[in-house]
């Protein structure tokens, strides 16, 4: 299983790297997720707080997991005077490859801006030996 987003070298100490991280998390442009695995299937968690289900796509294809989100601002008041304005539109998108996954076994339920997804494993095929006869 790899995230497709981050492969850094850890030989290589980026000041764009950290500056990122730290402001990709202030700026709530992360979106921290943890995968357990099980015998049988994959478990993922997402946290994706103040985004509806509806702005939230998952797609598989090859291997890969990807889930977007979309949030738009109900109101568009451009024109007001905002003394402070944190909260805005934004788009993100996270992939993940997971190597033995059954794209037709996928589900997923949101829950309070965390999301679930479970994602089964293909069943391994053992190699049988069969033994043919000579006529």
């Amino acid at each position: 299983m790899y995230n497709l987003e981050s492969k850094k070298n850890d030989n290589y100490l980026s000041l764009f790297d950290e500056f990122n991280d730290f402001f990709g998390d202030v700026l709530g442009k992360d979106m921290k997720t943890n995968i357990m695995e099980n015998d049988d299937s994959y478990q993922v968690t997402s946290e994706i707080p103040g985004v509806s289900k509806e702005n939230i796509k998952i797609d598989v294809l090859d291997n890969t997991l990807t889930i977007s989100i979309n949030k738009k601002n109900a109101n568009k008041d451009e024109k007001k005077n905002y003394l402070v304005k944190e909260i805005s539109e934004q788009s993100l998108s996270r992939s993940f490859y997971l190597d033995d996954m059954d794209e037709n076994n996928v589900t997923a339920k949101m829950d309070n801006g965390i999301l679930s997804i479970r994602v089964g494993k293909l069943k391994e095929v053992k190699p049988t030996t069969k033994q043919i006869t000579i006529e």
